[in-house]
């Protein structure tokens, strides 16, 4: 009988560096084993699975909410084909930024992955800079992806002041029962041994899917332009609804070019939490990152087409203008 597989959840607040953390692990990672990577995001697009794609790394997306309440049968059916089509060395699962992570690590320590899979530690990484923030240390989400953590990552190490790495250790201080590693770190790069930490086994009740209510809509999504949800230009645009936290996403065929000077402007007008994205510009393709106030456009591998993910929590966002105003930085479309 094959061994399990070990797993790992990395875990983390909207922003804070989850896909980078785990494009560094696969840079890093043995060259005789063989990684997959698990992704789920709030947004209905995709665009984690083109970020983290390439190296011969098996990536699996799934659909768009939080992974704790989309269908169980499909987290469960994007696992199965991940560890049957790809047989991999190591599962990396990387859930939504608003995730509640406990459903997740019941169903993958159950009876259907228990002899398939050996999870190990569970690893958030945390933006010090936001411990101030009520909007984050109150969010649901940030308090239960900490509860969970075996390891706990102080991400962005380079940005803190020291105020922010006093509160840092606070909070590590203040854990009860300690985690078994907390580290501070830039760029997401923790040690590889981290993974293998001892996991602890949670003795609490394990929620009912309800006791995380994300209120009426949480699964809602409106496709636009009407009809098959796509365009006659194959320009598909979607919004995604839960709770205080909206998205709107794009899919757009590689044909289509963006003017890079109108797109950085457009970008940095919004008022959104988080935005990110591939897209091809008059300049190539390139890489979109909008966190905490901060544009950044770096060059990129060309895909298969541009993708958009923008995401706002405690403010709506209207789907429909800022896809009409998305356009108007199209090439072709008036005066550069």
């Amino acid at each position: 009988m094959a061994k399990p597989v070990p797993a790992n959840l990395i875990m983390g607040f909207l922003g804070v560096g989850k896909t980078t953390a785990i494009r560094g692990l696969l840079a890093r990672h043995p060259t005789a084993e063989r990684w997959a990577v698990l992704v789920n995001e709030f947004g209905q697009v995709g665009i984690d699975e083109q970020l983290v794609a390439g190296g011969g790394v098996a990536v699996k997306q799934v659909p768009g909410g939080c992974l704790c309440c989309v269908s169980s049968a499909a987290f469960a059916a994007g696992l199965v084909q991940l560890l049957r089509q790809h047989r991999p060395h190591r599962v990396l699962i990387e859930p939504s930024g608003i995730g509640h992570p406990t459903q997740v690590i019941h169903q993958l320590t159950g009876a259907d992955f228990a002899t398939a899979l050996e999870l190990r530690a569970s690893i958030t990484l945390v933006d010090a800079r936001k411990l101030a923030d009520p909007r984050y240390t109150g969010h649901p989400a940030f308090t239960d992806q900490l509860e969970e953590a075996d390891v706990v990552v102080g991400n962005k190490l380079d940005g803190y002041t020291a105020a922010d790495r006093h509160r840092f250790m606070d909070m590590a201080r203040a854990f009860d029962p300690p985690k078994e590693a907390v580290t501070m770190v830039e760029q997401g790069r923790f040690p590889l041994e981290l993974l293998d930490a001892p996991r602890r086994v949670r003795q609490g009740r394990f929620p009912d899917a309800h006791d995380h209510h994300h209120g009426e809509g949480a699964a809602a999504h409106r496709v636009g332009p009407a009809g098959a949800g796509e365009g006659e230009d194959g320009w598909l645009w979607v919004e995604g609804v839960a709770a205080d936290t909206h998205s709107v996403g794009w899919r757009i065929p590689d044909s289509v070019r963006f003017r890079r000077a109108r797109l950085e402007a457009w970008l940095a007008g919004l008022v959104a939490h988080r935005v990110k994205g591939v897209v091809a510009t008059d300049a190539g393709w390139l890489e979109v990152n909008l966190a905490d106030g901060v544009l950044q456009m770096v060059p990129a591998a060309g895909a298969l087409d541009s993708r958009l993910e923008v995401i706002a929590f405690g403010s709506h966002l209207d789907g429909a203008e800022l896809d009409r105003s998305l356009r108007h930085c199209v090439m072709g479309d008036g005066p550069p």
